[in-house]
């Protein structure tokens, strides 16, 4: 806790505008970081739980970032970002239409994070026309043998 409170006279305007900029899941995570409390508007059991969750965030030059289980950081992203993320993983070259487990930690891999990953991986996944065309097609019946 204390060791990330900044007092508010003393956090400049860049933060303030980057604080301001952010409409993601990891906003009120952030404010607790930067401010060392946390948003007004959130109840107490909110509270708790941001308090609880930003123990495993780090902020560092503007970007956050959450300790992984390999103590390795990932630098949490915003949705605009997932999208680019999911479409290289999955769709691109580096992709190779692979499946939701697969993409996702090619993407945990080379170091990023959100919380609904392996959710949206699946998601973006069984949006994917080429994948969707292969998948689930009837095999022909075997014929008899005469």
């Amino acid at each position: 806790g204390a060791r990330h409170e900044l007092p508010k006279d003393e956090v400049d305007l860049p933060i303030i505008l980057f604080l301001s900029s952010i409409d993601e899941w990891y906003a009120d995570i952030t404010h607790f970081l930067t401010y060392g409390e946390c948003p007004s508007y959130l109840i107490s059991k909110e509270k708790r739980a941001i308090k609880l969750r930003s123990a495993q965030y780090v902020l560092w030059d503007n970007a956050l970032f959450k300790r992984g289980m390999d103590r390795r950081f990932l630098k949490c992203e915003d949705k605009e970002q997932q999208r680019k993320l999911l479409s290289a993983f999955h769709d691109q070259a580096c992709g190779g239409h692979y499946s939701s487990t697969v993409t996702t930690h090619k993407i945990l891999h080379i170091g990023y994070y959100w919380p609904t990953l392996f959710k949206d991986a699946s998601k973006w996944i069984d949006k994917c026309e080429a994948c969707q065309t292969f998948v689930g097609r009837p095999k022909l019946a075997a014929l008899p043998l005469k």
